[in-house]
């Protein structure tokens, strides 16, 4: 330095000051600087050491173990302690001051798996389930966020470096997982990190700027040290990693195995079907508490013992022969009767496998077994109940078609000739009840078992059906001996719960063609006898051609109404004036119903009505009836204000309780006073359900509808019937009236109906008047009403308009005088 600048720093002394402080600064941050990186790069590896170790040991527990952690005792102590060595195995390879698991339970952390080893080990038996009491607040958030956190604990020795990760089990229990690392070990190393640039710092003192090059070749060996260090620690990473690859696999392989026995003990001790395992001398090696229950043995005689001898009585030697015969089948299944000990019987199902070889000659299996005795009892029932009809105990319709199904090949495939009876029990129920017709059924089976033969098969289809099928009715004559046998079961009155009535009977067969399917036999059979049950009491009819097109037309007809009873336009309401015969003025119209078929023919209501109530369409053809009905009524009345609408009702509607409500949306709705309106109801209507019917009609009634009992003498009403509802009018059959004026027995009874009807004060119509000598007949019995083509055909909306139009112009004397329309 020269003598100039020695002076320059006499005259400025602030600026050597802070060339002097600057220097002190520098050198101070050179020191922390390199004394900083040392320290970080040495507690980098410690970081990383602890994060692999936190990453392995997750694979050495369980995959359920922290699901079952999560409650106490809940895991087994050996179970526990298994957990622990494993953990001071890992803590021991990666040189760990401590490795545990932590769970959280009501808000507090519980160790589920702590390191323990040494004097803790014996000071403390069992570390499960502890609280983890002083837990950081760190590890707290790590546990909520699950982002990974290193922590410093400082000590007397130079302090624990911790780190703590949160990890998922595959039960969805999150628990955190905590490797801790004592800094002793590598204090040394860290010495060295603060002595290295404490020299270097001495040796910057000393040397000056002459000595630059001295500090420059330092810091290089600084930095090359540092670079060694880098790669020790790179090496030690690589090192640990493989290691850790090698502990993994181990591990991997140990808690497959474990799990796996762990799997077999249980399955073995608590599996509910029996477990046996045995050799191949039938020695019993091993039996679990669900096989003892089932044969009722005691373990201690079991285990030794041959299965033969656990028994009074088994088919063992039977298995046996299945076993020895199971080749390379894994397994085979067997039910087996088996006699416990003390005398019951029961029957066992097993599925026995194969274990393993033991050496030569030496096999080991097992069997597990069930107590099916019960299962085959309710199947056996289940069975019956299935093929049977539970109140006589006779074959149901599925039980008649399995038997004869089965017994096909005995008769070279041939279906059976099947004879179905239909008993007529409408009368019978509504005069007595339900409950007593179904008695007088039981005792038509009854009778029906009494008459059929031995090669002769009897069934109940359901309902009021009996079925009777043959093999040998081949010709007519055998056939009308069947169908007679089985209707002389109805000759005899029955009598039930103190009733005493006759019952009658339809019946109807089916003769099988070439290869026709029993099931096809059978419906048909069925078909026959409803057309038979139509036709009337002890009718015999077979099915023939004319019955198949019948029934294919009634399937056509259905098929044709469900496309159009929705469509307003595909019906047509006709109107048939309603007369007083005495002065042929018109007082109501009936409302008829007519059909032009997709086919362009038209059907007559008496075929498709039927079908639509039936087939259940009857509900939205109403619907659109009584609609079109209503409002074409209303243009008609407008010529004819005093006249009434007759409405024909199914009995389907009374059943279903709909009359009311479709009344009142269609017919109400469409603004007809309830006076206005007649509802024609079949003697069907009151004698499929009396109270219902009762019921409603008397609603109906006093909402001021009146009742008309349509076809009157063509079914069963008696005067009771008539004395218990509302009736107001009997629009008496046309069968009757049509020959009045030729058959003295008609003549007889239409004059008795007339009477009957003068005596109830109810109003009867007469149906079907066709000649004036018919209605001058009539108007002697001093018959109000009249309805037929002598007055008028039933008339489209137009041509009714027409006739009112003319009619409300007409005065009353002119009414008088008119003689309505042709025949």
């Amino acid at each position: 330095m020269s003598f100039k600048s020695f002076k320059l720093m006499k005259r400025r002394p602030g600026l050597v000051a802070v060339s002097l402080f600057a220097f002190l600064a520098g050198t101070a941050v050179y020191y922390y600087g390199t004394w900083r990186q040392g320290r970080r790069a040495l507690l980098w590896g410690v970081d990383e050491h602890l994060r692999a170790a936190a990453e392995v040991l997750p694979l050495l527990l369980p995959a359920d173990f922290h699901d079952r952690a999560a409650a106490p005792d809940a895991i087994s102590p050996p179970e526990e302690q298994d957990s622990r060595d494993m953990l001071n195995s890992l803590a021991q390879r990666f040189v760990l001051y401590s490795a545990q698991t932590a769970v959280m339970r009501d808000g507090n952390f519980y160790y589920t798996v702590p390191m323990v080893s040494g004097e803790d080990a014996q000071a403390q038996a069992s570390w499960y389930f502890r609280p983890y009491e002083d837990i950081p607040g760190e590890f707290r958030r790590v546990y909520e966020t699950g982002v990974p956190a290193r922590l410093f604990h400082p000590g007397t020795e130079g302090g624990i470096r911790s780190y703590c990760a949160r990890h998922m089990s595959p039960g969805g229990t999150p628990y955190l997982v905590v490797t801790e690392f004592d800094l002793t070990n590598i204090r040394a190393e860290l010495d060295r990190t603060w002595m290295l640039p404490l020299v270097s710092v001495l040796w910057l003192f000393l040397i000056s700027s002459p000595a630059a090059c001295l500090l420059f070749l330092l810091s290089r060996d600084l930095t090359a040290a540092n670079d060694s260090l880098r790669k020790a620690n790179a090496a030690l990473e690589e090192q640990l990693s493989q290691q850790l690859s090698r502990v993994a696999d181990a591990e991997a392989v140990v808690r497959k195995e474990r799990s796996e026995l762990r799997w077999v003990r249980e399955v073995h001790q608590n599996n509910l079907a029996g477990l046996i395992i045995f050799d191949q001398d039938g020695y019993v090696q091993d039996i679990n508490t669900a096989a003892m229950d089932i044969l009722g043995i005691d373990i201690r005689p079991a285990v030794g013992h041959k299965i033969a001898d656990l028994s009074q009585q088994g088919d063992w030697d039977g298995l046996k022969k299945r076993i020895e015969q199971m080749g390379n089948m894994d397994s085979i299944s067997a039910e087996i009767p088996y006699v416990r000990k003390d005398g019951s019987h029961m029957r066992l199902l097993l599925r026995v496998g194969k274990i393993r070889s033991y050496g030569a000659g030496v096999q080991i299996y097992y069997a597990y077994l069930m107590d099916v005795t019960e299962l085959e009892l309710n199947r056996e029932q289940l069975s019956f109940m299935i093929h049977h009809d539970e109140a006589s105990g006779l074959l149901n319709n599925v039980g008649l078609k399995t038997l004869l199904k089965d017994h096909l090949h005995e008769h070279d495939g041939r279906s059976p000739t099947v004879f179905v009876l239909a008993v007529h029990m409408k009368r019978t129920n509504a005069a007595f009840g339900v409950r007593v017709g179904d008695a007088a059924l039981l005792e038509v089976a009854r009778r029906l078992d009494e008459v059929v033969r031995r090669n002769e098969v009897l069934a109940r289809l359901g309902g009021v059906d009996f079925a009777v099928a043959t093999y040998d009715a081949v010709a007519d004559n055998e056939d009308a001996e069947v169908a007679r046998r089985m209707l002389s079961v109805l000759e005899e009155p029955i009598t039930v719960a103190g009733h005493k009535f006759m019952l009658g009977g339809s019946v109807g067969l089916r003769t099988p063609q070439e290869d026709e399917a029993v099931e096809d036999v059978i419906s048909k059979a069925t078909i026959a006898a409803k057309e038979a049950k139509q036709r009337g009491r002890n009718s015999v009819l077979s099915f023939d051609a004319l019955l198949r097109a019948r029934s294919i037309r009634n399937i056509e007809i259905e098929d044709w109404l469900r496309e159009e009873v929705s469509q307003e336009k595909k019906f047509q309401i006709y109107f048939q004036p309603i007369m007083k015969i005495a002065t042929r003025e018109i007082c109501g119209v009936e409302a008829l119903v007519r059909w032009p078929a997709p086919s362009g023919e038209w059907v007559s209501p008496d075929l498709f009505i039927p079908i639509a109530e039936s087939s259940g369409l009857i509900e939205p053809l109403s619907e659109v009836l009584f609609d079109i009905s209503a409002r074409n009524f209303l243009e008609v009345k407008k010529f004819l204000p005093d006249i009434y609408l007759s409405l024909n009702i199914s009995a389907v509607l009374f059943r279903k309780d709909l009359v009311t409500p479709l009344l009142r949306k269609y017919v109400e709705g469409n603004g007809l006073d309830p006076s206005q309106v007649i509802l024609e109801i079949t003697e069907t209507a009151l004698i499929d359900d009396m109270q219902r019917c009762h019921d409603t009609l008397v609603l109906l009634a006093g909402k001021g509808y009146s009742i008309a009992i349509d076809d009157f003498g063509m079914g069963n009403t008696s005067i009771a019937y008539l004395q218990k509802f509302p009736i107001h009018k009997l629009k008496i059959d046309k069968s009757f009236i049509q020959t009045i004026d030729q058959n003295r027995d008609d003549w007889n009874l239409v004059q008795a109906v007339l009477r009957m009807c003068e005596i109830l004060r109810v109003d009867p119509i007469a149906e079907g008047v066709e000649t004036e000598e018919q209605e001058q007949l009539l108007k002697e019995w001093r018959c109000p009403f009249g309805q037929g083509y002598l007055y008028h055909r039933p008339m489209d909306l137009e041509t009714c308009l027409d006739l009112f139009r003319m009619k409300g112009n007409l005065k009353e004397g002119d009414l008088k005088g008119d003689q309505g329309g042709g025949a």
